[in-house]
């Protein structure tokens, strides 16, 4: 259900490479979507389901990922969450915007502010 414990994000990001490998000219198209859905069971622990899909327009390529969360506040402003991909994949250009491969992750946060 949609309340104040449930929170969804949706992003979405682009490339167009221009390339010459071997004297051959290379130039596509490639983006990413995705989507997270999150549900607070408690004031420090959530859970949700993250996925995503990349797509090499000129290849007419589609990869897939998605998989389970769970997030744990152990303080105020830090937020850890442990990550499984039932299925993933790997892109260089995109590989640092969401932990897309398929297998276990973790990510920890911490937020500094003039106040911390």
């Amino acid at each position: 259900t949609l309340n104040q414990r449930s929170q969804w994000s949706l992003y979405y990001g682009a490339k167009y490479i221009l390339d010459q490998i071997e004297g051959v000219d290379y130039s596509g198209y490639t983006d990413i979507t995705g989507f997270e859905w999150r549900h607070d069971l408690t004031h420090r622990v959530d859970t949700g389901i993250r996925a995503n899909m990349l797509h090499a327009w000129s290849a007419n390529n589609y990869e897939y990922m998605w998989g389970p969360v769970i997030g744990i506040s152990p303080f105020e402003n830090a937020w850890i969450t442990l990550g499984y991909n039932v299925i993933g994949f790997r892109d260089n250009d995109f590989k640092d915007a969401g932990y897309t491969a398929d297998g276990f992750y973790l990510k920890m946060r911490i937020k500094f502010d003039q106040n911390t």
